[in-house]
């Protein structure tokens, strides 16, 4: 469980990283960050199962909406 926590704080943090952000692309994909693990929260009071694909889809696109600005601002890049 607290492995999970922690997989779910990382994500929490990546978002916020993005929505702090000055460009328009990352403001937005972080406030869709910060919703979906906040929509996840509130929804896994009504179920217990992890074999339901939403959430894994939203953690995915939350992890590589980090990794690729995170990689353009290393190298750079204008990411608008």
């Amino acid at each position: 469980g607290g492995i999970f926590l922690t997989f779910l704080l990382v994500l929490l943090a990546a978002g916020l990283y993005l929505w702090l952000s000055d460009q328009e692309v990352e403001h937005f994909w972080g406030t869709v960050s910060i919703l979906g693990v906040v929509a996840f929260v509130v929804d896994a009071f009504s179920f217990d199962s992890f074999a339901i694909p939403n959430p894994w889809i939203m953690f995915g696109m939350i992890t590589a909406a980090g990794r690729i600005f995170r990689a353009r601002q290393k190298t750079g890049e204008d990411s608008s």
